[in-house]
């Protein structure tokens, strides 16, 4: 989903009392809210709101390259080489998804050096309407093999706690607590689409998947985590985001729910790096400016955990996309392709900022 501007990353939190402490705290700061020192580098027509990032191999030529998913293009995605200060933008393919369309690209997800899953946000529309082909998943197979690609697509006929959490006499309480939480964001999506109040639909804060990264399992399998921006869930006396886990890539049916603090904010992107699942926490409402890059140990993904995350650094807003080459983080900036169909140019271009390895990567 669109978000705000690309605006200043915003500010962390107010130094803690006493010299010395004072000192230490100006330290940290100097490292984790580099803001000022932040350079986007903008990305180019079609590529306006840049949503999802992936490293895959490059195709018809040999090294690593950023797949882009752009949530207003749902019959293709955008293939970067990757060099040694960024993105070669000027060398950006576009490869089409066929007859494989997915709107509100949010989300993707290797399984293995050549399957892809892409995930639609499930969203509704800004006046709550459902929109049939957000509420899709593609699994690109043979992927590198040719600028052809095969795949399937999976759609979710419903949202629902019926559906989600899959099998009822397995789930724990945290899976039974999120199935909760869709129902009733889904109950309030749908009195605001019969009103058409679009203050009343973004309250809703209905099901909208933002995030995905798939985790290789003991067995040599990969399991899919995926990450909602909305909604939060209230459990324990506390606000949390939520992650479940997908029983199987072609089905939107989930079998693990684990929470994160995350101060109120929902999961705006997933990746993976060394040992540890990262993440961009933002909003969850479109005109919140409190991004950030937070990190937890792989190892702790379990069922019902209640996770906290380590906090990284800010980020701009409308941080969307994210993946790691070589220790250091491509962070993609959600742009805005404006309302003018016909327009040749970004309203808003999207961009990718590049952040250097920090204490606490």
């Amino acid at each position: 989903m669109r978000g705000a501007r690309l605006v200043d990353a915003v500010g962390c939190l107010a130094p803690v009392r006493g010299p010395r402490l004072f000192i230490a705290a100006l330290l940290l700061l100097s490292n984790a809210c580099g803001s000022s020192a932040d350079k986007p580098t903008p990305l180019r027509y079609p590529v306006c709101e840049p949503s999802a990032a992936l490293v895959v191999p490059c195709i018809d030529h040999s090294g690593r390259c950023l797949l882009v998913g752009d949530n207003e293009t749902a019959d293709a995605v955008f293939l970067y080489p990757i060099g040694e200060e960024g993105l070669d933008v000027d060398g950006m393919r576009v490869i089409s998804l066929g007859k494989n369309e997915v709107s509100d690209i949010e989300s993707m997800a290797k399984l293995d050096y050549k399957t892809l899953l892409l995930i639609g946000s499930h969203s509704r529309n800004g006046a709550c309407a459902i929109k049939d082909k957000r509420r899709r998943m593609i699994l690109l197979r043979n992927w590198g093999q040719g600028r052809a690609v095969e795949g399937s697509t999976y759609r979710a006929s419903e949202l629902s706690a019926s559906v989600l959490p899959g099998g009822s006499a397995t789930s724990g309480p945290v899976l039974k607590a999120v199935g909760e939480a869709i129902d009733q964001a889904e109950a309030r999506a749908a009195e605001a689409a019969m009103s058409k109040a679009q203050s009343a639909c973004e309250a809703a804060a209905a099901f909208n998947i933002e995030g995905a990264v798939a985790i290789p399992g003991a067995a040599g399998d990969s399991k899919v985590w995926i990450g909602l921006r909305s909604p939060v869930v209230t459990y324990a006396g506390k606000t949390w985001a939520v992650l479940l886990r997908l029983e199987r890539p072609d089905a939107l049916v989930f079998d693990q729910a684990l929470l994160l603090d995350l101060a109120g904010r929902g999961v705006r992107e997933l990746a993976r790096d060394d040992g540890w699942l990262w993440g961009i926490a933002g909003g969850p409402g479109d005109a919140e400016k409190n991004f950030v890059l937070w990190k937890v140990e792989l190892e702790d993904l379990r069922p019902d955990a209640q996770l906290h995350p380590h906090i990284i650094r800010s980020l701009p807003s409308s941080s969307e996309g994210l993946a790691f080459v070589g220790g250091q983080a491509l962070v993609l900036i959600d742009g805005d392709k404006g309302k003018d169909g016909s327009a040749a140019s970004c309203e808003t271009p999207g961009a990718y900022l590049v952040i250097k390895r920090l204490p606490g990567f």
